[in-house]
């Protein structure tokens, strides 16, 4: 077996390996457990995508802040606006700070690193068109969202259906991004400028 078909295979079974236990056997087994468990599992599986599949090395340094980056502060506040204008509840408490950390560093850090690192490279060994590796990764990102209605209270499904619809735009928007620049850190900048335009919305 070649290095080409042996990574082509790899890719797939580590990308099989995510979705079955992260999105598959994700409610009630992961529910029932802490929240650290979970972000445990998804380190562990970017580093297992990092160290057993080839990877470019020159995602990881190229990186030049632009115009578009900051057109996302003015999304993420578009986005928590509208949401709240048509009486949609966010069920996050912004003004307590593990909250807003994990808002504004965890989350942009481990998300990009699993969608737009870990599932992007599986994907890559798989199939060669850019666009599918988007579609695909941003389709996964908006689902990881989506299974908060497993566990969140009846009044909190607005709110995540309205996630789920815009974490799909700024997958799709991320990954057209770290295509198109090859940067790691481009969609992690990307993705903290969102979350921080989302923040700001909630103390103007």
């Amino acid at each position: 077996m070649g290095l080409k078909t042996y990574s082509n295979w790899l890719g797939a079974l580590l990308l099989a390996i995510y979705v079955i236990f992260r999105e598959g056997f994700d409610y009630p087994f992961w529910a029932n457990k802490p929240s650290y468990w979970s972000y445990i599992a998804e380190i562990l599986f970017v580093l297992l995508v990092f160290v057993s599949l080839p990877i470019d090395r020159n995602q990881f340094k190229s990186f030049k802040i632009k115009y578009d980056l900051y057109a996302l502060v003015f999304l993420g506040l578009m986005v928590h606006w509208f949401g709240t204008s048509i009486g949609i509840v966010v069920p996050l408490d912004l003004e307590q700070p593990l909250t807003v950390a994990l808002l504004l560093l965890v989350a942009p850090l481990l998300e990009e690193l699993v969608f737009r690192f870990a599932l992007w490279e599986c994907f890559q060994n798989i199939v060669k068109k850019p666009v599918i590796i988007i579609v695909f990764t941003a389709l996964l990102f908006s689902l990881s969202h989506f299974k908060a209605v497993f566990y969140l209270p009846k009044e909190f499904h607005p709110f995540i259906i309205y996630q789920t619809i815009y974490t799909l735009l700024l997958g799709l928007i991320l990954g057209w991004q770290k295509h198109r620049r090859n940067s790691l850190p481009h969609a992690i900048t990307g993705h903290f400028y969102f979350n921080l335009g989302f923040y700001l919305a909630t103390i103007i």
